[in-house]
């Protein structure tokens, strides 16, 4: 009785499951590799740019990454995972390089959604917006840096601000301009590196150095990466007047140095002890207009401020701020809407024009002040652009 053929059978020869053999294999096998190589860069650039906002500007070494753009950050690592998936053999059986993509992918889309929400306030579209009303008080803040060309007047004008300060401008006919267009009642006061021209009548302002220690003068705006001046810093306070619509205001100026070794939270900590610790000597007008040394009072440190102002070299958002600030809300986080950065509007050196990418030239409201209005605006000269707030009385 015959039981057939007993005999086992045996799998067809061939490549095991998950590898393919022959030319095409190696050929899948490489562009895997490289499609995980690619993802490398990107993710680095995002992990740089997270630990930065984490750690702020609280320690020197995460201050240099707490300067990264999130619209630099987001192009640079959307490049590397886009060569990624381009790279990627499809139908490939080992799925780790897909996971990989993915989870890239959603950093890169939680990234953006920090763009938006964060660094352009879009959700501030849908707050009330007050318009400007007799109440209100329209400020102009602009770093000329002493590169300031002819033509800047026109946007100056063109904002028709209440008050108009100017820090390092040295052309004095674009200057004659702004100064005719205030009107014969305005107060105007020229004082070292600052000028500012105010149809509200000033009663009182002081100004001092910082006293900031000097670093190795990094610089890229040199020729030789360094240069060989120190800024100590500078700070002025001044007191507008009331009138029938609106309150008494103190503004801060503040101008702290750009260069790039200092550690923003020490600057920031020196600053404030010096304005803390101001004692004078303030300027009043006297019956002539002219200034004239107060000597009725002697100031126990900057006056309490409604508004600080000027160019801080330290990006919006960093913890180092909060120094002089003390809590104060950011104009733009109030109303402002959009893209939002205020350096460099020229390449360093070669003066070609650029979109600029940090907003190192702010506005801060205390609790009387609310910013109703926001805006950069572009001079058509220097690197610096202009900022301009209304701010009106909080209720």
């Amino acid at each position: 009785m015959s039981t057939g053929n007993a005999t086992p059978t045996h799998a067809r020869a061939g490549p095991r499951p998950g590898r393919t053999a022959g030319p095409d294999g190696l050929i899948v096998r490489v562009r895997a590799t490289l499609s995980t190589l690619a993802l490398l860069p990107g993710v680095l650039v995002l992990a740089a740019w997270m630990l930065g906002n984490l750690c702020s500007d609280r320690w020197y070494w995460s201050q240099w990454l707490e300067w990264i753009p999130t619209s630099a950050a987001l192009a640079a690592s959307g490049v590397f995972f886009s060569l990624a998936g381009l790279l990627h053999p499809r139908g490939l059986r080992d799925r780790r390089p897909s996971r990989a993509r993915v989870l890239a992918s959603v950093a890169w889309g939680l990234v953006l959604v920090s763009m938006l929400l964060v660094d352009w306030r879009l959700l501030n579209v849908f707050k009330d917006r007050q318009q400007p009303g007799p109440g209100s008080t329209r400020v102009l803040f602009w770093n000329a840096a002493a590169e300031d060309e002819p033509g800047w007047s026109r946007a100056v004008l063109a904002e028709n601000a209440d008050v108009v300060v100017l820090v390092s401008v040295k052309n004095d006919d674009e200057l004659a301009r702004v100064s005719k267009s205030m009107g014969e009642s305005e107060s105007v006061i020229v004082a070292d590196r600052f000028t500012v021209l105010s149809r509200r009548r000033i009663e009182r302002y002081a100004l001092t150095p910082l006293d900031i220690a000097p670093g190795r003068g990094l610089d890229p705006r040199q020729r030789t990466g360094a240069r060989k001046w120190s800024d100590p810093g500078h700070a002025m306070f001044i007191e507008l007047t009331a009138d029938a619509h609106r309150p008494s205001m103190c503004v801060w100026v503040v101008d702290l140095p750009s260069d790039l070794s200092l550690a923003r939270r020490d600057v920031t900590e020196q600053a404030a002890r010096v304005i803390r610790e101001f004692k004078g000597p303030a300027w009043r007008p006297d019956s002539l207009q002219r200034w004239v040394e107060d000597e009725g009072t002697t100031p126990g440190g900057f006056p309490e401020p409604d508004l600080i102002i000027g160019d801080f070299n330290i990006p919006r958002g960093s913890a180092s701020l909060d120094a002089i600030t003390r809590g104060k809300s950011n104009a733009f986080d109030q109303c402002g809407v959009g893209p939002a950065a205020s350096w460099p509007c020229k390449w360093p050196r070669t003066k070609v024009a650029i979109f600029p990418l940090l907003h190192i030239d702010q506005m801060f409201t205390g609790p009387s002040l609310r910013a109703a209005a926001y805006a950069l605006i572009n001079p058509g000269s220097g690197t610096h652009r202009m900022q301009r707030a209304d701010v009106v009385p909080t209720p």
